[in-house]
């Protein structure tokens, strides 16, 4: 082979080299174009209804069953009155209901914060406001141990793991027993684990038996305190299903001049959460657009609707949307209106 043979060889390979980077380069730039687009913006279920637009009256009423096998890892009484406990103070951090529970004696108390239940006997029930819904709550307890290790050398050791599990089995109905059948949300099922470690000193001479970490699991106060985190694990998992299930409605009243944010009626106070998001939309005669998928930023009694994706998808949306944008006066002429869709897994009330 000669010199320009195996040069012009060279060059054939270096270029059918770059051709296939190149081919492989527009592959690959073509593949990430071909992404889904977004799901069509949606307004959540029961936005425009009556329950929607006020502060919703919620009976609670809350059963604890242990399902533990063992004997001798059932949980304590106390502990068992712990979890109820936890679940009834902790539901009115929502705001976005005013919780009553109901107790087996047909007693109902108003739950007004973490700390304060004020009683109300069977003789008051006449002034009790009527219920918009009931929550049904059975909470199951459950305990098991994983594995124990054999004694060790010098003092006597015993390790085990015990492996807790709470599960919330929910119905959310209508003051008439009927389960809200227009949303998923109303029914459903959660459960949180929760694993402890167990670690025994045993001395041999005096029999006395210390706790490695201070976790007891036969002790009442290390049984409540396992309770009490599972139980607000739940509780947030809970509040996210309800919020979906019973939506917040309320007025929008402006635009920014820069048309990125709505300011909206309601705030901390009602139920409105840091970081959550709202879908702001119009009412024009018989038709609602969705306008715009927003997350709020919350005082205690409005919130500003940072707006992330406009609705341009539908033509009827779009016109407003291009109104809104570049006349922030529009609003006037527009009902538009804000509903909470979600709570962000963290929440953070701000109250101001």
């Amino acid at each position: 082979m000669t010199k320009a043979h195996a040069s012009c060889l060279l060059v054939a390979i270096l270029g059918a080299c770059a051709a296939t980077e190149l081919d492989t380069s527009i592959a690959l730039r073509s593949t990430a174009k071909r992404r889904p687009p977004p799901p069509p913006l949606s307004l959540p279920g029961g936005a425009g209804g009556a329950l929607a637009r006020k502060q919703a009256v919620l009976y609670l009423q809350v059963e604890v069953i242990d399902q533990t096998r063992d004997p001798e890892m059932k949980f304590s009484v106390g502990a068992l009155a712990v979890a109820k406990a936890e679940l009834e103070s902790l539901m009115p951090q929502m705001k976005r209901f005013t919780v009553y529970s109901v107790f087996n004696d047909g007693a109902k108390r108003l739950v007004r914060d973490l700390s304060e239940i004020g009683e109300m006997d069977n003789g008051a029930a006449s002034r009790l406001p009527a219920a918009d819904v009931l929550l049904n709550v059975t909470m199951t307890l459950n305990c098991e141990k994983a594995k124990m290790s054999g004694p060790g050398k010098g003092d006597h050791t015993l390790d085990e793991i015990r492996r807790y599990r709470e599960t919330v089995v929910y119905t959310l109905t209508d003051r008439n027993g009927r389960i809200l059948d227009d949303t998923p949300e109303a029914s459903g099922t959660l459960s949180h684990p929760l694993r402890r470690d167990v670690g025994r000193l045993v001395n041999l001479q005096t029999g006395k038996v210390e706790y490695k970490g201070g976790f007891d699991p036969s002790d009442e106060a290390s049984q409540a305190a396992i309770v009490r985190e599972m139980t607000q694990a739940l509780n947030k998992a809970l509040s996210a299903r309800l919020a979906l299930a019973i939506p917040l409605t309320a007025d929008v009243t402006a635009i920014n001049s820069t048309g990125t944010a709505f300011s909206f009626s309601k705030g901390s106070r009602h139920g409105v959460y840091r970081g959550g998001e709202v879908v702001v939309w119009a009412r024009t005669g018989d038709f609602d657009y969705v306008i715009a998928d927003t997350v709020s930023e919350p005082t205690a009694d409005r919130a500003t609707l940072k707006v992330v994706r406009w609705n341009t998808d539908d033509p009827a949306a779009a016109r407003i949307v291009h109104e809104l944008r570049n006349q922030p006066d529009a609003v006037k002429r527009h009902q538009l209106f804000g509903t909470t869709k979600s709570i962000p897994e963290k929440e953070q009330v701000v109250e101001k």
